[in-house]
């Protein structure tokens, strides 16, 4: 059974319980982790919290041959940041092992698509 903490709807609850202008949500594409090796939807957990968004993380972890996210779908992900009308913004974040003088370049490559 997953933590509930983990999950997208369990935080946007909160959110709206707090009922504070101040407080909001930082939807990231990569922090959705139930426990070990089990992850929660990371497009429904980041379209539950795009409502109450202050800013979105981009994050990656590794990008193939192409150019493409490895564990993202970031043409996929864009659409539903979009759909949902958010308009500030999405900070990049990188935490992979390989491609670490690049990687700004390639995560642009995935957004301009």
């Amino acid at each position: 059974m997953a933590d509930s903490a983990t999950t997208g709807k369990w935080f946007a609850t909160v959110i709206k319980s707090v009922n504070d202008a101040r407080s909001g949500t930082l939807p990231d594409f990569g922090n959705f982790r139930l426990k070990g090796d089990e992850w929660y939807d990371r497009y429904e957990g980041v379209r539950e919290l795009l409502p109450f968004a202050k800013t979105v993380g981009a994050k990656s972890h590794d990008f193939d041959i192409k150019g493409n996210e490895t564990k993202t779908d970031y043409l996929k992900m864009m659409k539903t940041v979009k759909a949902a009308r958010y308009r500030g913004w999405v900070g990049i974040e990188y935490e992979g092992e390989y491609l670490k003088t690049q990687v700004f370049s390639r995560q642009r490559s995935c957004w301009r698509k």
